[in-house]
């Protein structure tokens, strides 16, 4: 049976926990609107193709470097992957601690 400060520490990270589950999906939805709609509004950030095309059509300004102008897109949807990465290990964190917390609160774990 849990202890009474015990009981108050499981309780505490549970507020936590489903507060900490919430941001995390909040954050990863806008993380993934804000992609969307620089696809839409701003294709020269998120997509390499479209780069590559307006340099062949000779529609980007000439002081633009090539290669730069190729490797900005990739580079943001690089980190866009590993921002979108990143959320989703906290979101798997953030169940696995929901897991130990009701373990912890129905009494079903062995003393170790």
């Amino acid at each position: 049976m849990l202890t009474e400060q015990e009981r108050q520490f499981v309780q505490d990270r549970e507020w936590r926990n489903r507060f900490g589950q919430a941001a995390i999906i909040g954050v990863a939805a806008v993380w993934i609107g804000m992609w969307v709609w620089f696809a839409v509004r701003i294709p020269l950030l998120v997509n390499p193709f479209t780069v590559i095309r307006r340099l062949r059509a000779d529609e980007l300004d000439p002081g633009t470097q090539a290669l730069l102008a190729a490797m900005c897109p990739l580079l943001f949807d690089l980190v866009g992957l590993l921002v979108v990465c990143f959320l989703v290990f906290a979101l798997v964190w953030v169940r696995l601690e929901k897991k130990y917390l009701r373990m912890l609160r129905t009494g079903n774990h062995r003393a170790g």
